[in-house]
């Protein structure tokens, strides 16, 4: 954690565009797994279903590094290529905004495979079933998502660029 602190100090060395890409995502893939893996264990608890729990963590995982992918491409596109460039501040937001986002997002899925799983135990099948189909769907459909939605769809400005 000491390392993605290091940014923020003014004597701290630049880190390059691509090394700060994987630290939003491996930040956001890890709390995204780490968030998940403690749903799918509480489901699985109430559902009795060892399916859950085994696959929780990769299926967070996953859902993480996708939200990560989509909030940063919600960024206007001539600020994403100076990542690695602006000011350590306007670093930390992005990464504060990135984080929030994917996590309410990455809530949001989990009410919605929760619900598919209820459905399909309602209709008589069994709730794993309903989790893991509800869970492929929203993979896919974020997948589309991402990659039909324009970069910097929802605007905002950062600060001034490092020199």
């Amino acid at each position: 954690m000491l390392g993605f602190g290091l940014p923020l100090l003014n004597v701290a060395p630049s880190i390059s565009s691509q090394t700060r890409y994987v630290a939003v995502m491996l930040i956001i893939g890890l709390a995204g797994a780490t968030l998940t893996d403690w749903f799918a264990t509480a489901v699985a608890r109430r559902q009795r279903s060892a399916l859950i729990v085994a696959y929780g963590r990769a299926i967070g995982a996953a859902f993480g590094l996708l939200n990560a992918i989509f909030w940063l491409k919600s960024f206007r596109p001539e600020d994403i290529p100076n990542l690695g460039v602006v000011e350590a501040v306007d670093f930390a937001l992005i990464l504060i905004f990135c984080f929030a986002s994917s996590m309410v997002t990455l809530l949001l899925l989990h009410l919605l495979m929760f619900t598919g799983g209820l459905l399909a135990q309602r209709l008589g099948r069994r709730f794993s079933d309903g989790f893991f189909v509800t869970a492929l769907l929203l993979f896919l459909g974020f997948i589309a998502l991402t990659a039909v939605v324009e970069p910097g769809w929802l605007g905002g400005q950062l600060g001034a660029q490092a020199p």
